[in-house]
């Protein structure tokens, strides 16, 4: 909590989870033997409840401190821009935004929130196709000015 830096390392593994997930297809949740009967049955954990508890379970965290939380927001863009599923999107879409309405509340700096909110509008428009995250990642305001 009072460590950015080891925020921004996990938060780096869970992009490369997240990463993972959206290359990889949905297991069926039915497994069978060789003669096909089915002998377990689980309820698979796909990306929805991966995003779900990868965002929803440190937002509050994240949401505390401007640094952690462009940091997550551009994880958010990072792993958006290589999803394709329109439903991966929308749920990455729904965790940014939620993100900065937290931070916002929480951190309450103006010009800090202003910055937060702007990298969220950003991360909305790379995953509805209205912005190229390489061309954005060449800028010198890209997500707070890490350039």
């Amino acid at each position: 909590m009072n460590d950015p830096y080891t925020a921004i390392n996990c938060i780096n593994l869970l992009m490369d989870s997240l990463s993972i997930a959206i290359r990889a297809e949905a297991p069926s949740g039915i497994q069978a033997d060789e003669d096909g009967n089915v002998r377990i049955v689980t309820n698979p954990f796909g990306f929805e409840q991966l995003s779900n508890s990868v965002f929803e379970q440190t937002s509050q965290y994240v949401g505390r401190d401007r640094n952690v939380t462009l940091h997550m927001i551009h994880m958010i863009a990072t792993v958006g821009a290589r999803v394709e599923q329109a439903s991966y999107r929308e749920e990455l879409r729904k965790h940014a935004e939620r993100l900065a309405g937290i931070a916002t509340a929480e951190i309450g700096n103006p010009v800090q929130t202003r910055e937060i909110e702007r990298a969220a509008e950003l991360v909305v428009d790379i995953l509805e196709n209205r912005a190229d995250l390489h061309r954005l990642r060449e800028g010198a305001a890209w997500l707070g000015g890490s350039g």
